[in-house]
C-alpha cells in the first residue's frame, strides 16, 4: 500500500497531538485529580515553580521585598526571573517563562487564573516543539534508510507512558527538539545552523552537552583540511550556547550565581548511586557523576572516536551514548529527562532493544505516580526509588549495549579498511 507524503505528515502530527492532549488534560490546573493521585496532576510548570514563586507567602524566593509587595498589589505585572526572584532554569526557559507569566498577569486578575494562562502558553510551545521533533526525526530516519516507512513503527514510541505523563510537565522536549535539529543540520553539513541549534539545546537543558561534545570530537577527528567547518560550528554554538549565559551573568550576577548553586547543591534525585550511598545529600553522588561522565567522554574522544566515512546508522549510536551518559550517571535524574533520550533511542535502537527501552519508560512513568503515595519517596527502600532503580539499571544495560556496538562497528571498519588513528 502506497502512503502519500501528506498521509505521512498527518501521522507525524497526529501522534504528538494525541500525547499532548492527554498530558495537557492531566496537568491542567483546573481539571480534577485523576484517581485521587496528585502525581497525575503535578507539573513543574505550575506547582513546582509558578505557585511557589507567585502565591502570597513566598517572599523568600524574591530578592527585594518591596518588589514582591508591588507584585502582590498588582502594581508590578511583569516581574523578571533571575532579576526579581530566583529562577533555576537556563536562559531559553527563562525567556519563555518571562513571556508566559507576564502575559498571564497582564490579562488575568489573580494568581490562579494567571497560572492557567501561563500553563496553556507553555503547553502550546511544547506541542509545537513535539510536532517539529516528530517531523525532524522522520527526516533523519528517511536519510538513514532511504525509505522512512521501514522504521515508521518507531514513531509509536512518541506516545509512551513517559511522554503522556511528562510532556506538559517541564521543558525537556524543547531541548530535545533543538538537539534533534542540531543532528539534522549537522548531517546535512550545515555546521553553523547545527551549532546554533545545539547551543539553544544547551541553553534550554544543559544535559545535551554530551551531543555537543561528540560533534566537536567528530569535526576534530574526521575533517582534516576543513577547519572552516569547525569554525562555523563553534561560532553558532557560542552565539546561542555561551552568550546567553554570559549575558545572564552580566545582567544579574546574583541570579546567575543562585541558578548555578541551585543545581550544584541539589540532592540525589532518583540517581543511580542511591543504593550505594543511601544518602540523598552525599557528596559521593556528585563525585561519581563527574568522574564517570568525564571518563566516558574522554573514552569516546580517544579510543572510540568516530572514523572517517562513518555510516549515519552507526553514528546514531554515538548520539544516544553521549546523551545517555550525562543523564544516566547524573546525580539528578528527574523522570522528565527521559524525553531527551527518547528521540535518540528511536534513531539508534533496533526493535528488540526498543522494547527494552519501553520497559524503562514504563518504570519512569511510575516515578511521579508513586511519589505522592509515600511519606519518604526520596529515600532508597521506597517504591518510588525501586522503580527509579529499575529504570536506571535497564538504561545502563542499554548504554553498555550501545557502547559494545560502537566498539564492534569500529573494529570491523578498521579491519576492513585498514584505517588507524
Amino acid at each position: 500500500m502506497h502512503i502519500t507524503n501528506n498521509e505521512k505528515l498527518v501521522f507525524l502530527i497526529i501522534l504528538p497531538i494525541i500525547a499532548w492532549a492527554l498530558s495537557t488534560y492531566l496537568h491542567d490546573p483546573s481539571t480534577q485529580v485523576l484517581m485521587g493521585n496528585f502525581g497525575f496532576k503535578y507539573s513543574d510548570i505550575v506547582y513546582g515553580l509558578f505557585y511557589t514563586i507567585f502565591r502570597p507567602g513566598n517572599i523568600d524566593k524574591w530578592y527585594n521585598a518591596s518588589t514582591y509587595v508591588n507584585f502582590l498589589n498588582s502594581q508590578y505585572k511583569c516581574p523578571v526571573p533571575y532579576v526579581d526572584y530566583k529562577f533555576e532554569y537556563p536562559p531559553v526557559i527563562g525567556v519563555l517563562w518571562y513571556a508566559s507569566t507576564c502575559i498571564g498577569f497582564m490579562i488575568s486578575s489573580n494568581v490562579e487564573s494567571s497560572a492557567r494562562v501561563h500553563f496553556y502558553i507553555n503547553s502550546f510551545v511544547l506541542l509545537v516543539s513535539f510536532i517539529l521533533t516528530s517531523i525532524t526525526l522522520y527526516k533523519i530516519i528517511t536519510k538513514i534508510h532511504s525509505s522512512g516507512m521501514k522504521e515508521y513503527h518507531k514513531h509509536l514510541l512518541l506516545i509512551t507512558p513517559t511522554t503522556v505523563i511528562y510532556l506538559v510537565y517541564n521543558w525537556d522536549i524543547i531541548a530535545a527538539l533543538f538537539a534533534v535539529l542540531g543532528v539534522w543540520f549537522f548531517i546535512n553539513r550545515k555546521y553553523f545552523k547545527a551549532g546554533v541549534s545545539l547551543g539553544l539545546s544547551f541553553s534550554t537543558k544543559i544535559l545535551t552537552a554530551g551531543l555537543i561534545f561528540y560533534f566537536l570530537v567528530k569535526l576534530l577527528t574526521t575533517n582534516e583540511g576543513n577547519e572552516h567547518r569547525l569554525v562555523k560550528y563553534l561560532i553558532g554554538l557560542t552565539l546561542t550556547g555561551i552568550v546567553p549565559f554570559m549575558a545572564l551573568y552580566i545582567i544579574t550576577p546574583q541570579g546567575f550565581t543562585d541558578f548555578i548553586n541551585h543545581h550544584a547543591s541539589w540532592y540525589c534525585e532518583n540517581c543511580l548511586y542511591l543504593p550505594l550511598s543511601r544518602n540523598i545529600y552525599s557528596d559521593l553522588n556528585r563525585r561519581l557523576y563527574f568522574s564517570i561522565g568525564t571518563c566516558l567522554m574522554l573514552i569516546i574522544a580517544t579510543l572510540l572516536a568516530p572514523w572517517k566515512n562513518i555510516e549515519l546508522k552507526q553514528d546514531t549510536l554515538y548520539y544516544l551514548a553521549t546523551i545517555m551518559t550525562l543523564i544516566i550517571f547524573n546525580y539528578v535524574f528527574s523522570p522528565q529527562m527521559m524525553l531527551m533520550i527518547t528521540p535518540f533511542a528511536i534513531l539508534a535502537l533496533n526493535k528488540p532493544f526498543l522494547y527494552v527501552y519501553l520497559l524503562a519508560d514504563f518504570f519512569n512513568a511510575l516515578i511521579i505516580i508513586l511519589f505522592f503515595t509515600e511519606p519518604n519517596p526520596w529515600v532508597f527502600g521506597s517504591n518510588t526509588q525501586y522503580v527509579a532503580f529499575a529504570r536506571n539499571i535497564i538504561l545502563l544495560f542499554l548504554l553498555v549495549y550501545v557502547l559494545v556496538e560502537i566498539i564492534r562497528n569500529k573494529l570491523n571498519t578498521l579491519n576492513t579498511t585498514g584505517e588507524s588513528y
